[in-house]
């Protein structure tokens, strides 16, 4: 169970895509095969108890049941391309650099975009 906000400053820059992908990495890690969320169409403010239904649309998740405020969504391919057998981590330890140091630079280059 959880839920997840933003900050607008460092809205925009990936930063929601990859906290999501880090879940579903270590819900992959611990055997988790899909991940289910509800989302609210009618999101207004942070603090609720379930994410916008559109940030979910837009990170992977798929409508599995419409409803016309709490929509039932399924992210059956919980990592792609950020398991270890996916090229984007054989190809960072390929090169010599670790796959954390990546993600926390791109974090770092975002955050420095929205603070522009």
């Amino acid at each position: 169970l959880m839920t997840a906000h933003i900050v607008p400053e460092f809205s925009g820059g990936g930063l929601g895509r990859m906290l999501v992908q880090g879940v579903a990495k270590d819900l992959t890690r611990r055997g988790v095969r899909a991940i289910e969320a509800f989302g609210d169409l009618k999101w207004e403010q942070p603090g609720a108890c379930l994410m916008p239904a559109d940030y979910l649309l837009s990170v992977g998740f798929k409508t599995v049941r419409p409803h016309l405020r709490f929509p039932h969504f399924l992210e059956v391919n919980v990592a792609p391309g950020m398991t270890e057998t996916s090229l984007l981590p054989m190809a960072v330890e390929a090169a010599g650099d670790d796959l954390g140091t990546l993600c926390r630079v791109l974090l770092e280059q975002a955050a420095a975009r929205g603070a522009a």
